[in-house]
């Protein structure tokens, strides 16, 4: 398995000044994934997060095991590697990078950085605060923009 970057993320803005500096200043995917389709990804999943309209997990689920993994991830820091994402998360391919696509998520990460109202049912983990779902996106982030190496110097 190719090695990641190493990064730690304290913010959103952390996350959306990594993804300009791939965007403007190239990058080499070291996985599956271009920056589009991790911004695709990465903005769909926050979509959900704020404003519903996904399948979720079963309810028991969601208020026991998973909502206990979602804050230990957050709490710790840690990301487990090979998991399937469902596949209205999964971005189509994209053979080159589409600025739009990028710019999109970029308002998303501003808007979910933002927030501080009601967040609709999580699909993933019931009873979440909004300061750890944000957590959580951030740390997503920071997992799947790990598998791009910047083609320049920071």
């Amino acid at each position: 398995m190719p090695a990641r970057r190493q990064l730690r993320f304290a913010t959103f803005d952390d996350a959306i000044a990594d993804i300009e500096r791939l965007r403007d200043g190239g990058y080499t995917p070291t996985m599956k994934w271009n920056l589009t389709e991790v911004c695709e990804h990465l903005r769909k999943t926050m979509h959900a997060g704020l404003h519903g309209g996904t399948k979720p997990l079963p309810w028991i689920l969601r208020v026991s095991i998973a909502r206990l993994l979602v804050e230990y991830m957050v709490w710790r820091h840690w990301m487990p590697n090979g998991a399937k994402a469902p596949a209205e998360f999964i971005p189509e391919d994209y053979a080159e990078d589409d600025p739009e696509r990028i710019e999109a998520c970029i308002a998303l990460m501003r808007e979910a950085r933002d927030f501080s109202g009601k967040l609709p049912p999580n699909p993933l983990a019931a009873g979440l605060s909004v300061e750890t779902w944000q957590g959580l996106q951030v740390l997503h982030a920071e997992h799947h923009l790990s598998k791009l190496e910047p083609a320049t110097a920071a």
